[in-house]
């Protein structure tokens, strides 16, 4: 009894972020994307913040907040476009070298290590006193190992 009630909850839960997706203003949509990362609802946050990028309102934050939660569903794929987009259109913002920095590891986790090293070098460059710096150290090395070059892995290690 207590699942058909989880589920009864999900499905209406589900069924209001449908309809206020569908209803809702760049500036509702925004603001509901908001409302749903702090709580955790990734998947609302992420249908929000589409909603407001698909009517041109996302600011940097919310991208940012959009490709985290992207990230916490583990659509690494969508993640990583959205990254190369955030790259290409908010090369000055606060969050610039955190994306580069996700960039690199969501290249690497899809295999694309070559690239992946090329954003995680260009992030550790600019941001040598960063906490992620040894994160994204860490992961080039690991892009470099499953290449099979060795040498250079173990120079990062």
């Amino acid at each position: 009894m207590e699942v058909l009630r989880g589920r009864k909850k999900i499905f209406f839960v589900s069924l209001f972020c449908l309809f206020a997706l569908f209803f809702a203003g760049a500036e509702d949509a925004l603001s509901l994307g908001c409302g749903a990362y702090g709580r955790c609802e990734w998947e609302s946050a992420v249908l929000f913040f589409k909603k407001a990028q698909s009517l041109k309102m996302l600011s940097d934050e919310a991208f940012y907040m959009l490709i985290r939660s992207e990230v916490q569903l583990g659509d690494v794929q969508a993640a990583q476009d959205d990254c190369e987009r955030f790259i290409d259109s908010f090369s000055s913002s606060a969050y610039f070298p955190y994306v580069l920095y996700q960039n690199g590891k969501l290249l690497h986790q899809q295999g694309r290590n070559e690239r992946a090293v090329m954003y995680l070098w260009e992030f550790c460059r600019k941001n040598p006193g960063s906490f992620l710096y040894a994160n994204a150290l860490y992961f080039m090395a690991e892009s470099f190992f499953d290449e099979y070059n060795f040498d250079s892995a173990k120079s990062l290690y």
